[in-house]
């Protein structure tokens, strides 16, 4: 039997599992919501977003209790989808899309930018061409 302290502990530890599994299963949501990837794209972004869930487990049962895999493990991750879920996840969700929104106009800018510098600069080397005989 473990003391109280590292019992909590472990319990905090599967509570931040479980927030930070919410938190990125949320950036996924939003991330394919946004770009819809289609066919093997998403296949390979689905089992990517496993990937991760698995390491995020993981480390945190590993880190939190050195892997042993006991019913307050999984009481502790409900625990923290269902708070981060009922808490944060709307404001993280909002948030996502805006950042996401602005970086699309930036890039937009950017483009815009750059094509007009590019105008720009052909037109200013078209000044020193030779001109064509008729």
């Amino acid at each position: 039997m473990y003391s109280l302290p590292i019992q909590l502990y472990m319990v905090a530890v599967m509570l931040l599992s479980g927030i930070a599994l919410g938190l990125a299963y949320d950036i996924y949501r939003v991330w394919r919501g946004l770009w819809r990837p289609a066919g093997y794209r998403a296949i390979l972004g689905d089992l990517g977003f496993w990937l991760l869930a698995t390491g995020i487990l993981g480390f945190g049962l590993v880190v939190g209790n050195w892997g042993e895999l006991r019913l307050y493990v999984f009481l502790g991750w409900a625990a923290g989808l269902s708070l981060y879920h009922s808490l944060v996840s709307r404001l993280v969700i909002k948030g996502l899309i805006r950042i996401a929104k602005r970086i699309a106009r930036g890039k937009r800018r950017l483009t815009a930018g750059l094509v007009a510098a590019g105008v720009r600069w052909r037109d200013w080397l078209a000044r020193f061409r030779p001109k064509k005989k008729e």
